[in-house]
């Protein structure tokens, strides 16, 4: 029986992938360990839904936030997690930090398995990064990913990105899934915010910042005051603030802090077309296909996305939503008058969301890291 420690450089409180994966590890028989940063008001162990949980405390935490403090700072977690891994077989490293760690456990235990899981196309991740900063991670991911005896992704077109920059071979895809879940409509947006009937409510749930499209979403939905849509954005980020003032200006905006995953398809379920509209300012943007999407096709909702490979190419290969230019107001502004107003072409997409839900789910992706690790 091969033990598994599953590395993630954060307090790991919300990490729905890593938890998956996990889970689905200890359920095929490979007992894992999660090995985490400790954060104040955290436990140091613990045991989540099954999966043990083990947060480093670092000295050098105490120490300030300057860049080399937080260099020390990673050189002592990758120290202990040496220390830990001669218990484990194999290293499930999540992102490129993650991989850095398992290089340097490799160095110190060369039978170590190492399973790199990259969670976002690594070395272009971030909005408008400079180019220099690019080439940098892309050195460091070309000199590191060498110890990978195997490599995850979330998407196909980020799969043929490291086949064709490092020539590795093709990446397994092991998409962001929620478990299948049977969602039933609820009211509660209609409850909460007193949104009639007749009117036809679009979520926007997940981070709040930029490059999520919401400053167009904004202004197309004030533009659209006389129309019956509403917009709903749940979540937390940067932009809550500007959402705010924005609802307090127009009469059909909403906003809703982000709540629990454990009540969160009570919220989903409430709207009747779910937004995604990601903008074209990174290649890990341009190739997404994020949790909200399948969140959304879980709770049974037709989808507004971006003109992206990834996302254009679901919804038209699964008629289960529209796809427009995220920056092209006026291509906005028609999509959500033909969601609001065909009814039959919303009713055929919410058919197809719900079938879908039957395929898109955690309970097939776990096929994927069952095939992986029966290899390893």
């Amino acid at each position: 029986m091969k033990n598994v420690l599953n590395i993630v450089l954060n307090n790991f409180t919300n990490d729905s992938r890593v938890l998956k994966t996990a889970m689905t590890l200890n359920e095929l028989g490979y007992p894992t360990t999660v090995v985490a940063y400790h954060d104040d008001g955290l436990q140091e162990e613990e045991l989540i839904q099954g999966v043990k949980v083990k947060r480093l405390k670092l000295k050098t935490k105490e120490w300030g936030k300057h860049p080399f403090i937080q260099l020390l700072k990673f050189f002592e977690f990758i120290f202990f997690t040496i220390l830990l891994s001669r218990r484990y077989e194999i290293a499930h490293v999540n992102d490129l930090q993650g991989l850095i760690v398992g290089f340097f456990l490799k160095i110190f235990k060369p039978s170590l398995r190492i399973v790199y899981d990259s969670h976002e196309w690594q070395i272009d991740h971030v909005p408008y990064q400079s180019e220099r900063r690019r080439r940098f991670l892309y050195v460091i991911e070309k000199i590191f990913i060498k110890v990978a005896d195997v490599i995850i992704v979330v998407s196909d077109s980020i799969a043929n990105e490291y086949v064709k920059v490092y020539g590795v071979k093709k990446p397994y895809l092991l998409l962001n899934c929620p478990y299948y879940s049977k969602v039933s409509k609820t009211d509660i947006y209609r409850e909460t915010f007193d949104i009639s009937e007749n009117v036809k409510i679009f979520l926007y749930q997940g981070a709040l910042k930029k490059g999520r499209g919401i400053e167009s979403l904004i202004d197309v939905f004030k533009s659209m005051s006389d129309e019956p849509i509403c917009i709903i954005f749940m979540g937390y980020g940067d932009l809550v603030p500007y959402i705010r003032q924005a609802e307090k200006a127009s009469e059909n905006i909403y906003y809703h802090d982000a709540v629990s995953p454990d009540v969160v398809y009570r919220y989903t379920s409430a709207a009747d077309v779910g937004i995604c509209l990601i903008e074209d300012c990174c290649l890990s943007y341009r190739y997404c296909l994020p949790n909200k999407l399948f969140e959304y096709t879980m709770a049974g909702l037709p989808v507004l996305v971006s003109e992206l490979p990834e996302l254009s190419s679901f919804v038209r290969s699964n008629g289960n939503g529209m796809a427009v230019d995220a920056n092209n107001i006026d291509q906005v502004h028609h999509a959500l008058k033909k969601l609001s107003q065909d009814s039959s072409s919303l009713q055929e997409m919410t058919a197809n969301a719900n079938e879908l839900a039957k395929i898109y789910n955690w309970n097939q992706q776990a096929k994927v890291l069952e095939e992986i690790y029966q290899d390893l």
